[in-house]
């Protein structure tokens, strides 16, 4: 899936979802393995969904496991990006940026702020997570 001009909302975002698509590119040629526990701009990281919380009848709060003295490494306003596969296209991923809640210095987990729409199709996969 490539994201067409009219997926970048314009504002501004960095990075914007133009620039992860060109970005997953680049990987994709390089195969490069995925780093652990620690964000990565150069690499995605994968982690474990230890808690979900509903914060409004259509936003959840997602916390999300680390090492106990390991930090996400973040900076103060700054999003994290989620990638997942298509639902409906194969070897296909979808991209979003999502709100962190939890402050640079916290340890031990994360927490993403994801407001869920009836038809976004990153909504429709992560209505699937579980614990």
């Amino acid at each position: 899936w490539k994201p067409s001009d009219s997926d970048c909302c314009g504002s501004g975002c960095n990075p914007c979802i133009l620039d992860i698509y060109a970005q997953e590119v680049e990987l994709s040629k390089q195969k490069q393995p995925c780093a652990t526990s620690t964000l990565n701009q150069e690499y995605y990281t994968e982690f474990q969904l230890e808690q979900i919380a509903q914060h409004t009848e259509n936003t959840n709060i997602y916390r999300f496991k680390l090492k106990d003295n390991e930090r996400l490494g973040h900076k103060p306003g700054q999003h994290l990006i989620i990638r997942q596969m298509h639902p409906n296209a194969q070897n296909t991923s979808l991209y979003r940026q999502y709100s962190i809640l939890s402050l640079p210095t916290e340890t031990g987990s994360f927490q993403l702020l994801i407001k869920l729409y009836p038809d976004g199709l990153m909504s429709r996969v992560i209505r699937n997570w579980s614990v």
